[in-house]
């Protein structure tokens, strides 16, 4: 074998061992990748973003921009600090950790107006702020240079500019695509209603059969996505509801009387009515078993859970009462209304007959008809309730406070004063829904039970640690839907003796009643001296009925009649801190690199040009002799 020859196996070798040495590099990068980017970042994985929200004319909310935006951290926990984000601080752009009570649209405003902000984090104190208080936080940069804490959020938003152009490229993409991508949708979910006296709802009730409608919402909102707690603006009222109709569902003569009642929780009223406005539509369209001509009077719990003085105020619609059939109506509802708390620990005081109505689902009806009707608050012109629609409105927020030492189970079965005094509202709801309805009786046996609870012990760890969120969706049945539909069936249902398969399907039974109530299996609690569960059948007048606004069903996504909120897809929603090195050390690193790849560049190719004599074997002195 000649020298060429073995300086040609030198060079393959060479090739080789370095195509190895590579593959196993990028190997290691691909493996280790992951790991590195870990080692660098840090994810926050509690947070609550905030989503840009559209109707017929404008657009709401947030967004990042399309590969999330970088700021170095600085807490903001007074006004004066503003001051080095705004125009002093040497490391531009910045991302303010703002603390909760800074938290307003005037500060908003200054933010949005500088390029030195590049996105916001709000710190939620716990528990709610009380006004002119500010914690103390600790701050990663504070009293130091490098390396800076640096943050990045990812929540770029693919709607823009208002529900009219969103939905018109949603349609399109539809219609043209083969896999569609849409970029908003509309805000839906579905309203919850029940009768004291079951209707078929396959058809119509007569046009002489008179309806009371007691309504309340189901939902709230604040700044950020899903984080509603709701407490006075809505928890408060729809209990209350929930406690009235149990309280009515017991008095043994409510099948006789002459008039029905329905009670309604309607969802989506934070965003232009949405449930009760699809109510009103489905009635006109005869869509609905209830027709508008069938309803005596309207009666709407807003927010009653801070009442000062234990006074209860009653609004009515000024313009409605001008009309003289009206007028009388209202006035009935109003005195009996007083009548039934007398006795109980509230004060009924009706506003100023020229005071409009506070914001409720009552408007809605009354813009198809007068109807009489009273809404009753505990605010007579301004909102006791300070954290209306924000993330601080909490159990806090309605004094809801269990003493110290309690264990979970005694939690469920102890008395809040809270809970008495909603207890008192449903009892005078109660007993003045069953004056109106005809009821002749003696109203003083009518009373809500503070202590109702239908979560056993057993069952406590179904409520999680998590507070219960009030926000609507977009395509699901939320939480909040689904709580109220089942409490208002365990509360006013019967348990009826039906199998497991009759009572999940009553139409394959010879059940006459089935059009007149809907049917629920629940699994049941564990007896006391047992492991396993008895399951039974419920029998409710308990419905739910879309809470989606018309306008969309009818394609006028411009309309001013309906509501027209859409929420923005996003496709991912994150953030993430990380530390950031001087100007000067990320120079010196970049330099070194740099250098670094020469070198190896260098080294690469001496080797490989050098391979026929580096990787020679040391037998190769002489030739071979054979």
């Amino acid at each position: 074998m000649g020298a060429g020859e073995r300086g040609g196996r030198g060079s393959r070798g060479a090739e080789t061992l370095f195509r190895a040495l590579l593959f196993c590099v990028l190997g290691c990068g691909f493996c280790w990748g992951n790991s590195v980017e870990r080692k660098i970042y840090i994810p926050l994985n509690k947070t609550a973003p905030c989503v840009r929200l559209l109707n017929a004319t404008h657009q709401i909310g947030c967004q990042s921009s399309m590969n999330g935006d970088t700021g170095v951290i600085h807490v903001v926990e007074k006004d004066q600090d503003l001051k080095w984000v705004l125009t002093d601080g040497p490391h531009p752009p910045y991302m303010v950790l703002l603390e909760g009570e800074l938290f307003t649209r005037e500060l908003m405003l200054q933010l949005k107006g500088s390029s030195r902000i590049s996105g916001l984090a709000v710190a939620i104190s716990k528990p709610s702020p009380a006004q002119g208080f500010s914690p103390g936080l600790k701050c990663p940069n504070d009293g130091f240079e490098y390396p800076l804490c640096a943050m990045q959020l990812f929540a770029h938003m693919h709607a823009v500019t208002n529900t009219v152009t969103c939905m018109r490229r949603s349609s399109l993409q539809t219609a043209f695509s083969l896999n569609p991508e849409e970029v908003c949708d509309a805000l839906s979910d579905y309203n919850v209603w029940s009768t004291l006296k079951p209707i078929n709802t396959s058809s119509k009730i007569g046009p002489m059969d008179e309806v009371i409608i007691v309504a309340t919402r189901i939902d709230s909102h604040s700044f950020f996505w899903n984080v509603a707690p709701g407490a006075e603006s809505a928890v408060a009222s729809f209990v209350t509801h929930l406690a009235a109709a149990e309280a009515l569902h017991k008095v043994a003569d409510v099948q006789m009387l002459p008039r029905n009642i329905m009670f309604t929780f309607f969802q989506g009223e934070t965003f232009d009515y949405i449930g009760s406005s699809r109510m009103v539509y489905d009635m006109k369209m005869d869509k609905f078993p209830i027709r508008l001509d069938n309803i005596h009077s309207f009666l709407e719990l807003s927010q009653v859970a801070l009442r000062n003085s234990s006074v209860l105020w009653v609004h009515t619609d000024p313009v409605s009462r001008r009309n003289e059939s009206i007028q009388p109506q209202v006035k009935t509802l109003v005195e009996a209304l007083i009548n039934s708390s007398m006795g109980a620990n509230v004060t009924l005081q009706e506003v100023d007959q020229s005071q409009p109505l506070p914001p409720s689902s009552f408007q809605r009806f009354l813009r198809a008809k007068s109807i009489p009707g009273v809404v009753l608050a505990d605010h007579r012109t301004s909102f006791q309730n300070r954290y209306y629609q924000s993330m601080y409105d909490t159990a806090e927020n309605i004094l809801m406070k269990y003493p110290e030492g309690l264990s979970p189970e005694e939690t469920l079965d102890y008395v809040t004063d809270t809970a008495k005094s909603l207890a008192e509202v449903a009892t005078v709801v109660a007993r003045a829904l069953y004056q109106l309805a005809g009821g002749t009786g003696n109203t003083s046996a009518i009373q809500a039970d503070p202590r109702t609870s239908i979560i056993k012990q057993d069952l406590k760890g179904l409520l999680g640690d998590e507070l219960p969120q009030h926000y609507i969706a977009v395509t699901t049945l939320v939480n909040t839907t689904q709580l109220v539909q089942y409490v208002l069936a365990n509360l006013t249902g019967t348990v009826v003796n039906f199998t497991k398969e009759e009572c999940l399907n009553p139409e394959k039974t010879p059940n006459p009643e089935k059009e007149m109530y809907v049917y629920t299996w629940a699994q049941g609690s564990r007896d006391p001296n047992s492991t396993s569960r008895v399951p039974f059948c419920v029998q409710s007048t308990v419905h739910l009925t879309k809470a989606a606004s018309p306008a969309f069903e009818l394609k006028q996504w411009g309309s001013t009649e309906y509501s027209t909120w859409t929420e923005s897809r996003w496709k991912d929603i994150r953030a993430r801190i990380f530390l950031v090195a001087s100007k000067e050390l990320e120079i010196i690193t970049l330099v070194v690199g740099i250098a670094i790849l020469i070198l190896s560049l260098l080294a690469t190719y001496f080797i490989n040009a050098k391979a026929h004599v580096l990787f020679s074997s040391s037998g190769d002195g002489g030739a071979v002799a054979y």
